[in-house]
């Protein structure tokens, strides 16, 4: 080419879709030559026949038959075109297509990519190559996993049941007093009482969030069951953030008022 016929400026929409049908053109003939004789040679094969595979004849590209055939859609859209699984080519346009869409996710890519492509396999061949992408891995760090707590000595030494418990509350319910038209309703709470060494469940039913609805609680379970040695609960540091009725709750367990129980000769943690 003479340098009076160089052609300057930007590339051409035409010029970069002519180059992207060479590169496909070459792709095909070097890893799917044997779809090419298969479709040559009218043989059915089982790529050929599951994807209704065929050769465009404007660009003799290895094009999908689609559902979409009769649409007014671009010809890319309603045939993609196909790409091997594992190919140089297949892996530069999964990261051009994955970078276009802002690192999206397999599935982001997969989509975006099938509206002008096909790859054999290719969600296995898209998970395969973002799960080595060096952006989304430190975008998506491994989460930190705290080792497991050391079990309190009552978890592993065999005892009566009901001898050391661990307290907590679920709730709130509506409750009313009669199943009558216009009852007002009101809120109760659980308290579960569970056996550290038995596993054993024992449900009571509070009033309130209240230190005495706690205690009265307390005293029916003890009445039932036996006084416990030890008593543990988490004082509410896990209701920490949440709602309002929670954040009660935490007030209720790590309130001082609840040393009273030391009257029925249990320890609370």
């Amino acid at each position: 080419m003479l340098p009076s016929e160089v052609i300057k400026g930007p590339l051409t929409t035409s010029e970069l879709q002519s180059a992207l049908h060479r590169l496909v053109f070459r792709a095909q003939r070097q890893a799917l030559i044997d779809v090419v004789h298969d479709i040559n040679g009218k043989r059915s094969s089982q790529l050929v026949r599951s994807l209704g595979l065929f050769i465009d004849p404007d660009t003799n590209l290895i094009r999908v038959c689609g559902r979409l055939t009769l649409s007014h859609q671009h010809q890319d859209t309603k045939h993609p075109m196909l790409l091997p699984t594992d190919h140089h080519l297949t892996r530069l346009i999964i990261d051009h297509s994955h970078h276009l869409n802002l690192h999206g996710g397999p599935k982001i890519t997969l989509g975006h990519l099938r509206q002008r492509f096909w790859i054999v396999n290719g969600k296995e061949q898209v998970r395969r190559h973002l799960s080595k992408c060096n952006q989304c891995f430190q975008l998506k760090p491994i989460p930190f996993k705290p080792p497991m707590g050391k079990l309190p000595l009552s978890r592993t030494i065999p005892s009566s049941a009901f001898l050391s418990v661990g307290v907590d509350y679920a709730g709130p319910f509506l409750i009313s007093s009669a199943r009558l038209r216009g009852t007002a309703t009101l809120k109760a709470y659980v308290v579960l009482f569970v056996c550290f060494s038995s596993k054993a469940l024992h449900i009571e039913v509070a009033t309130s969030l209240s230190t005495p609805a706690f205690i009265a609680a307390f005293r029916r379970f003890c009445d039932r069951r036996g006084n416990p040695q030890h008593v543990y609960s988490d004082n509410g540091s896990n209701f920490v953030g949440a709602a309002a009725e929670l954040r009660h709750l935490q007030s209720l367990l790590s309130n001082p008022s609840h040393r009273s129980l030391t009257t029925t000769e249990a320890s609370v943690h």
